[in-house]
Parts: structure tokens; C-alpha cells; sequence
């Protein structure tokens, strides 16, 4: 599994900017999708969390997304 703070990072490749962050969850946009990521901690982000996450944005045909989800 990834963490946030390295999911984050995945994500900034794909110019996806950060829009404001309340507390400990972060939102993020990637073109005019946006979804929110958890930052509790540093633990890592359960496998239903990652696949809504990037159902959210439209990434689902991407190389990250098969790596992390589908393994």
C-alpha cells in the first residue's frame, strides 16, 4: 500500500494542485475533478480509499492506478 504524503506526491506528476487543506484532510483538484485525501498520521491508505480517490479524478487508465490497485 502508499501513504498519503507519497500518493501526494504520484499526484503532483500529474499536475494535480492543491486546493486547500482543513485539519488533516487535503483537497486536491486534476482537471475540474477534485477528492479529498486524508492525511492522518503516516500510515498508509486502505485499497478502497486509493480506488476512490482515483475514480474521483479520472485516472483510472493510468500505470500508478494498476500498480496500486490491481497488485
Amino acid at each position: 500500500m502508499i501513504s498519503a504524503k507519497n500518493l501526494l506526491k504520484i499526484l503532483s506528476k500529474y499536475w494535480a494542485k492543491k486546493i486547500r487543506q482543513r485539519w488533516s484532510h487535503l483537497f486536491i483538484e486534476f482537471n475540474g475533478k477534485s477528492t479529498v485525501i486524508p492525511l492522518h498520521s503516516n500510515k498508509d491508505l486502505w485499497k478502497w480509499l486509493l480506488k476512490k480517490i482515483f475514480d474521483d479524478l479520472d485516472l483510472e487508465d493510468t500505470d500508478v492506478y494498476e500498480k496500486l490497485i490491481l497488485d
